[in-house]
């Protein structure tokens, strides 16, 4: 399950740290698809040595897509090292083994650079880990529709929460399709697709454009895709009126 491209949301650099890179940014897929052992490319690009702590954090998610660090009870990456120095212009490695190859993983990496006088520590870099156990199917539910109020020559924000009810991370994707009174379909809304990690509820955005309907009373079914399954849901109706501000909430 290789979803790369859809994952730039999730991977974070902090601000004033642009001296430090790594690669990869994110480890992302099945368990079994790795080695026991994860490699950190860790590049210093600025003009002095830099030391940096290494600190393991659970990996969860806000609502709109964004990584939430959380403090971590079991740990199930063992970095091989606290602390790592990296040279002027030159790059270091840094070894994680994984305590389980069979287990799912949502844990982070941070990587916090040390002051010169050894007393703080600030963030610099997150490597995330999500990695799903090879057995597990997605378990996602719907749990709320919003169609943003707003006039109607502009277009409206339509937001559907998903949640991970498993143990595995899964992509959302869907579409929701318009019928009027007489059943047959006047529009659809595409969903963006997202990461959705254990746990967590996550908003899929869409836009509905009302100046392309005829107004009326308009039914909205949604189709979402969640992993391999299919999910059907019944979003209700909501009246297309020029006189009225549209929205719907369910």
């Amino acid at each position: 399950m290789k979803l790369v491209f859809l994952l730039i949301l999730l991977v974070i650099s902090f601000r004033g740290q642009a001296s430090m890179i790594v690669a990869p940014a994110f480890f992302e897929g099945q368990a079994n698809e790795f080695s026991e052992n994860l490699s950190i490319e860790i590049y210093n690009t600025g003009t002095k040595k830099e030391t940096l702590q290494v600190e393991l954090v659970s990996l969860t998610q806000r609502e709109n897509g964004a990584p939430q660090f959380l403090s971590l009870d079991k740990p199930l990456l063992i970095p091989e090292t606290n602390i790592i120095e990296v040279d002027a212009k030159q790059k270091a490695v840094l070894k994680v083994k994984r305590v389980d190859c069979s287990q799912a993983i949502y844990q982070a990496i941070l990587l916090k650079r040390i002051s010169e006088d050894s007393q703080t520590t600030a963030p610099a870099v997150a490597v995330l880990v999500m990695l799903a156990a090879a057995e597990d199917r997605p378990q996602g539910e719907v749990v709320g529709f919003d169609l943003a109020y707003g006039k109607w020559n502009e277009p409206q924000r339509v937001e559907v929460m998903v949640k991970n009810n498993g143990s595995s991370h899964f992509k959302a994707q869907g579409e929701i399709s318009l019928t009027d009174n007489k059943g047959e379909r006047v529009g659809q809304i595409v969903l963006q697709p997202g990461i959705i990690l254990p746990g967590a509820k996550r908003n899929l955005e869409g836009i509905l454009t009302s100046e392309s309907l005829n107004e009326g009373t308009l039914c909205a079914q949604l189709d979402l895709f969640v992993g391999d399954s299919k999910l059907a849901e019944d979003l209700g109706q909501f009246l297309i009126s020029k006189q009225q501000k549209l929205g719907a909430r369910k």
